[in-house]
């Protein structure tokens, strides 16, 4: 009897900790965003998921051609919102708060 309630109280003991681990990163450091970013079609939104996911801490891009809105997911630790809309306007998509700009002398 006290073997079986030692490895109740064990097994108890290492599923609070593998618990506890993952609740810290999946907790207060994960956070999701919408962010509006303008595009025309499948070309587009491959570009911009891809431009997204290359930023370190982004673990989730998806942008929907209808709304034009992009849904990210990023360890706030490591991104955050004005980064992600930098990197993506750099990539030569408009979003709400930055416009793409072309290099001076035009194309």
């Amino acid at each position: 009897m006290k073997r079986i309630l030692i490895a109740i109280v064990c097994l108890f003991a290492i599923a609070s900790i593998s618990h506890a681990q993952n609740s810290k990163l999946d907790g207060p450091f994960l956070k999701k965003s919408v962010i509006k970013v303008y595009g025309d079609c499948e070309l587009c939104k491959t570009r911009i998921e891809k431009t997204a996911k290359k930023i370190p801490g982004v673990r989730f891009a998806s942008w929907d051609p209808d709304s034009q809105k992009l849904l990210v997911e990023y360890i706030r630790t490591r991104t955050n919102p004005e980064k992600i809309q930098q990197a993506i306007a750099a990539s030569g998509r408009d979003t709400a708060c930055r416009c793409h700009r072309a290099p001076a002398g035009g194309l």
